[in-house]
């Protein structure tokens, strides 16, 4: 629902990032899996992988292509308290 061609033919979509301005690298591929068309999905538990993303789709029919990119920030975010630590007393 993303792209269309006008005249039918076939599309192939290409998914590629870049990690704190380094080459390209494909999608599968690195912290990013690609579980359906445009449903890409990072996984992470390495304090390697928080930076700057830059995630690139481009659309080709063999002879024409567009593309479109949009940025994404890994971040480790500080320990945070789920429940209450309530008073109590030892005796």
């Amino acid at each position: 629902s993303y792209f269309t061609d006008d005249d039918s033919d076939a599309l192939i979509l290409t998914a590629t990032y870049t990690f704190n301005g380094g080459g390209s690298l494909p999608i599968p591929g690195g912290i990013f899996t690609l579980p359906s068309p445009l449903n890409i999905k990072a996984t992470s538990n390495s304090l390697a992988d928080v930076g700057m993303y830059v995630i690139s789709i481009s659309v080709s029919d063999s002879l024409l292509s567009v593309s479109s990119s949009f940025t994404l920030d890994v971040t480790n975010s500080a320990p945070r308290m789920i429940g209450s630590i309530l008073d109590s007393t030892a005796s």
